[in-house]
């Protein structure tokens, strides 16, 4: 039985990293290496691809940058909540390619010791993105899968596996882009899984990736992200986390029962940290940790 942890540790050894990150119809994230910190050892250059292979989990490296965040003013779907702001982001990280499946959520929760399930979903198929798992129940998944992956010396030291911050979503989702959606400022069926088109969850990777190469960033299922709920600022933001405390946790992308409006990239939704919802599900975030 595997001992359950909260929150994330550091590790021993190198991750392995292979490949050149890119999906179907993509074009290659610039800048994809980033400058070693002193910190880390030389034969660790974050890059491409980092794979869970047990669990066959795909992340593909995302490089710092700069982006704008939120809705400009003058964007008729706008919500209140979605103040624009410049963020620079100071550190990549790997974003899952897909949304967590139930099939990769049941291997690393298998006889957990908290008792949760390892089949939770409404929808069932190994496949289809894990739903009805709670802020809570991901962090208990990323705690078990950083010491999983720590025990069997594939962590790099100082490395773990979390939740991306709002942020960072948005970043990977917009994938320089500064339209409602990374395809456009319009949404169709071909594009996503939502009300009009879906009317449950679908299959991970049925629809286009955007531009960076990661799939249902737009609908499927809402995804968790760390950051508690609270306003923007308008200042210019450097590695937000967002507000200090909170009673909301933060959820982005929307989901196969939301019009389409509410899965633009700027598009923000909150519920309590113990909630399960079958709309409700997560990507994986691995980067070093502060």
């Amino acid at each position: 039985m595997v001992i359950g942890f909260i929150g994330c540790g550091d590790s021993k050894k190198p991750a392995e990293e292979d490949g050149n990150g890119s999906g179907k119809n993509t074009q290659k994230i610039p800048a994809q290496e980033e400058e070693l910190n002193s910190s880390l050892s030389p034969q660790f250059k974050p890059m491409g691809v980092h794979n869970v292979k047990f669990a066959g989990i795909e992340m593909i490296w995302v490089p710092a940058g700069n982006f704008q965040m939120g809705s400009s003013f003058d964007s008729p779907v706008r919500i209140m909540d979605e103040k624009p702001h410049e963020v620079e982001l100071t550190r990549g990280f790997y974003l899952g390619k897909y949304e967590i499946t139930q099939r990769q959520y049941a291997l690393v929760m298998e006889e957990n010791v908290r008792d949760l399930k390892p089949f939770p979903s409404r929808f069932q198929g190994p496949s289809l993105p894990v739903e009805q798992v709670s802020w809570k129940d991901v962090q208990e998944f990323c705690a078990r899968l950083t010491y999983l992956e720590r025990r069997d010396q594939r962590l790099h030291k100082g490395w773990a596996y979390c939740l991306p911050t709002e942020a960072e979503w948005e970043y990977a989702c917009r994938a320089a882009t500064a339209t409602h959606y990374s395809w456009g400022n319009e949404i169709f069926l071909k594009d996503a899984a939502y009300r009009e088109s879906a009317g449950r969850t679908k299959l991970i990777g049925q629809f286009p990736s955007n531009p960076w190469g990661f799939f249902d960033m737009h609908g499927n299922v809402w995804e968790w992200v760390d950051d508690w709920y609270g306003d923007y600022s308008s200042e210019e933001q450097v590695d937000p986390e967002g507000a200090v405390n909170g009673t909301n946790k933060v959820l982005r992308g929307g989901s196969w029962a939301n019009l389409g409006t509410n899965l633009r990239a700027a598009g923000r939704h909150y519920l309590p940290p113990n909630t399960r919802s079958p709309t409700t599900g997560f990507r994986l975030c691995y980067k070093r940790m502060q």
